[in-house]
Parts: C-alpha cells; structure tokens; sequence
C-alpha cells in the first residue's frame, strides 16, 4: 500500500528554524554623547562590537543621544558592561539595555 503523505496536517512548529530577521532585536540607549557625532560615525565605531542592525541618533540642547539596536543581546550586554561611564571627549557615556 502506497501512502502519501496528507499536506493538510498540521506538523508541529519548530523553533530553531527561525529566521534572523525575525528576532527582536536588542536596543541600548547611548546617552551623553557630543553634539557633533553622526550615525555613520558611530557605524564606524560599532563595527567591531558586533552585528548592529540600526542606529538613530537624536540631538538634544547639549548633547546626543543613540539608539542601537543589536541582532544578539549577549553583543549588547557585553556592549553595555565595556563602554558604561567611559570618557568621550568631554562628556561620560552612559550606556543602559532598553
């Protein structure tokens, strides 16, 4: 007996089998930074900390402000740990998980 097998059966979802470009990605706010700073700037400096999907930069009366999302939270925490309270130029960059 030949059997086929029925393409309307519900098969179970496997989970690893998940696109990349459909994870979350991981959002760090950078605040304290200079008014002068551009995101192509900032995507020469992020190149080396891991795979950064989008950077947005807003600019506020004394200083900026960078929202960087990245694929992996373990690039992102360990983003967070090295760079928090570093000096940049005259400011300290506060760096925090959103």
């Amino acid at each position: 007996m030949d059997t086929k097998p029925n393409r309307y059966e519900k098969k179970p979802y496997n989970h690893s089998d998940r696109n990349y470009r459909y994870q979350k990605p991981t959002t760090v706010k950078l605040s304290e930074l200079p008014l002068d700073i551009s995101e192509s700037e900032l995507y020469e400096l992020m190149y080396n900390w891991g795979n950064v999907m989008k950077i947005k930069v807003m600019y506020y009366n004394e200083s900026a402000t960078a929202y960087i999302d990245f694929m992996n939270s373990e690039e992102a925490n360990y983003f967070v740990e090295a760079i928090h309270r570093t000096p940049f130029d005259s400011f300290i960059i506060s760096a925090d998980v959103c």
